[in-house]
């Protein structure tokens, strides 16, 4: 490892002397120049640059310590430490103005001069691993294709948006950079909390909002945001993941599950392999007595004791080789206490997402076979009592014909 090269900018060359002296004996290279100007030349015109400047601030010349400090640094970041004998306050606010790493009075122990440098390295280190990870997080900030913004917590001005961001919200970056959050964000947090601009400045993990973006389009967005320290200021970062597509989707499923669940009628979906449940809906539960975990352990024919599992694999063929598109039939459904109830089955084969399964809507009949015996029974009644009245029943059409008389009727007209 090569050692530290220091420049002391000294216009005391005896000074100067004794300085590099207590360096070389901790062993840093050290070399001299008596003048601003020269200090410029060596940082920057010299092949190698000085690792760190020990730079005297009251020089001979045109231009003091703290001028060629500036200079410097407006083309390089060497690290700089400032020898003074004036601790003045016109001094000190002449040594804030410049990115410095403090300074050391003149004549101090060569312990504390030592001290001092191996600190200021240790500063300029520190400030070369910040710089990079600002870069990589700059990089990657910029180059991902998750939608990311920089917002100042306070007054939720944006600092800096992505690429994705840009085209997200269909802003340019130099308009972005106009703007706040709040014209973003909606009233408030979809869950009805509080506003979404102070949700995301404070911090979020996670917080849900609707968010306008350039053409009026309103989309949900999922955001996660949290403090992050760049370029010396504390920033919120905010990721944020368009969710509009995702939400609208579950809407749909949960329409339809909905829709599948609160029919009336009963709804009974199952493998075309093993023939066990896959779903049964709440009207099927109800009725038969079962619970969904019992069921999904069951097949049709544990429900239809009119079939064996070979006459119902055999119902199924038509279906399964596209010869028919649905089949409908009368059977009996049997309940978990052995009752029994007429139904009407409407059994189709259905693709889903690759997938074949058998839907099964099923009609209880009991109510229509209640109403046909009722009918068939007052049918039978009516039919008795025209049959043995002693009086002539004749009926006729809107057209005049006779289309009934009774027995009566044809003993007194001779018909």
């Amino acid at each position: 490892m090569h050692p530290k090269k220091v420049l002391i900018v000294e216009d005391s060359k005896l000074n100067a002397r004794i300085t590099a002296d207590i360096m070389n004996k901790y062993g840093y290279e050290t070399d001299i120049v008596t003048s601003g100007e020269e200090a410029v030349e060596k940082a920057l015109n010299n092949i190698k640059s000085p690792d760190l400047i020990l730079m005297d601030i009251e020089l001979e010349g045109a231009i003091d310590g703290i001028d060629a400090a500036r200079v410097i640094q407006q083309h390089k970041d060497i690290p700089v430490l400032f020898l003074t004998a004036n601790t003045s306050k016109e001094i000190m606010e002449k040594i804030k103005s410049v990115s410095a790493y403090g300074y050391v009075l003149k004549g101090v122990d060569e312990y504390v001069l030592i001290s001092q440098i191996e600190m200021a390295f240790k500063l300029y280190e520190a400030k070369i691993q910040i710089k990079k990870r600002e870069e990589l997080f700059h990089s990657m900030f910029e180059s991902h294709d998750v939608v990311m913004l920089l917002i100042e917590p306070e007054s939720g001005r944006i600092i800096d948006a992505n690429k994705a961001a840009c085209h997200f919200y269909g802003y340019s970056k130099e308009t972005m950079l106009q703007m706040d959050i709040e014209a973003f964000v909606g009233v408030s947090t979809i869950d009805g909390g509080q506003k979404c601009s102070e949700a995301l400045k404070e911090g979020c993990n996670h917080c849900i909002c609707f968010q306008r973006i350039a053409n009026g389009e309103e989309r949900l967005v999922e955001i996660y945001s949290s403090p992050v320290d760049y370029r010396g200021k504390t920033l919120m970062h905010m990721i944020v993941f368009d969710i509009t597509e995702q939400w609208k989707a579950k809407r749909e499923l949960e329409f339809y599950k909905n829709l599948f669940e609160d029919s009336l009628n009963e709804i009974y979906i199952f493998h075309p392999q093993t023939l066990k449940f896959i779903a049964v809906n709440r009207g099927a539960r109800e009725n038969l007595g079962y619970t969904e975990e019992e069921l999904k352990e069951m097949t049709p024919v544990d429900l239809k004791p009119e079939f064996t599992l070979q006459s119902f694999k055999e119902l199924l063929v038509p279906l399964l080789k596209g010869e028919q598109k649905q089949i409908v039939f009368d059977t009996m459904h049997r309940r978990k206490d052995g009752s029994l109830y007429p139904v009407e089955i409407h059994l189709e084969l259905v693709e889903f997402d690759k997938e074949k399964v058998f839907v099964a809507l099923v009609i209880d009949l009991t109510e229509r076979k209640r109403m046909e015996e009722e009918l068939k029974e007052k049918n039978e009644i009516l039919s008795t009592v025209m049959k043995y009245a002693g009086d002539a029943i004749v009926m006729i059409d809107d057209k005049g014909k006779v289309t009934f008389w009774n027995p009566a009727a044809q003993r007194i007209l001779g018909y």
